[in-house]
């Protein structure tokens, strides 16, 4: 999602991906599809920014399912979770079934 309080010049080429002109939104969905769903800043969220937005939201000891991201590490460490990764690979037939 484009952040429209973020201002550009005219000609500023815009950024893909997860820049700071993008907004941050952190989404959490549990076993029970119960949705957490935060605006939190913009750009690549860091550890601590994770850490900071679920911290509360997430049992100590669950298992969380996640991209891989680094960003995740400091998350599953303070509330020793238990890690499961799944990236994305749209060229996987494996993946895409």
């Amino acid at each position: 999602m484009a952040d429209s309080s973020v201002l550009h010049e005219d000609g500023d080429i815009k950024k893909r991906g997860l820049s700071r002109q993008k907004v941050c939104i952190v989404v959490a969905i549990d076993i029970h599809k119960n949705i957490y769903a935060v605006v939190h800043g913009n750009g690549k969220p860091s550890a601590k920014r994770i850490y900071k937005v679920l911290k509360d939201h997430i049992k100590p000891g669950s298992i969380l399912i996640h991209d891989g991201d680094k960003a995740h590490n400091l998350l599953i460490e303070k509330l020793q979770l238990k890690s499961e990764v799944y990236i994305a690979d749209t060229h996987s037939k494996e993946y895409l079934e």
